[in-house]
């Protein structure tokens, strides 16, 4: 009887020492780690790429042949008649009917993915110092959900993709406004600026992406 006793306790031992082991099987499930590594990666600053953009980040020379009167009408939703180039292919004016002028400049910037990697940390930072509004720096992440786009000193828009050697960087002017004297009519234009930047760093990107 004793020995029975013994037999059935340690039975029941090993079937709750099985059941334990079959209940951590059933916690590290795929969807368990990938959230794992979500969190994990949305902690360190790094984004899921969801597609590839060669043909945008991967170029030598200076040029800006990624961008056109055509390209910028149809990100800020304009008619082109109202966009002119510049003395380059890097730089074009919105004119439009009220007096209102804008340039914007565009530029090439080799970088390498460290350097891009590090200024994406400090854009976070900066972030959580300034706030997320503040107009001495910000940071959004694109409508591909891939790529950061952060906004310096409220002149400039950077486009950086940790798997991209070069960025975009958009830069955003008042050159004529309505009424010079009127502060807030300045401080309404150069955030509509900024906004209109965005949206071109976004067109850019959603148009030259490949999956």
């Amino acid at each position: 009887m004793r020995l029975t006793a013994i037999t059935m306790i340690c039975t029941t031992l090993i079937l709750m020492s099985s059941c334990n082991d079959e209940k951590k099987k059933d916690v590290e499930t795929p969807q368990t780690v990938e959230k794992a590594t979500s969190i994990k990666n949305a902690n360190s600053g790094l984004l899921k790429q969801t597609a590839s953009y060669e043909k945008l980040f991967n170029r030598e020379g200076k040029g800006c042949d990624f961008v056109s009167i055509e390209i910028i009408a149809k990100a800020l939703q304009l008619d082109k008649s109202l966009i002119t180039q510049g003395n380059n292919n890097c730089n074009f004016y919105l004119n439009e009917a009220d007096g209102k002028r804008t340039r914007f400049s565009f530029l090439v910037a080799p970088m390498g993915k460290n350097a891009i990697s590090k200024e994406i940390k400090t854009a976070i930072e900066n972030e959580e110092n300034f706030g997320k509004d503040s107009l001495l720096s910000q940071y959004r992440i694109s409508e591909t959900g891939d790529t950061y786009l952060s906004m310096h000193q409220n002149r400039m828009v950077r486009i950086y993709n940790e798997m991209a050697e070069n960025a975009i960087i958009i830069f955003y002017f008042i050159e004529a406004v309505p009424n010079d004297s009127d502060i807030e009519i300045k401080k309404s234009l150069k955030k509509e600026a900024l906004e209109r930047s965005y949206s071109i760093a976004n067109y850019l990107l959603n148009t030259n992406k490949t999956l």
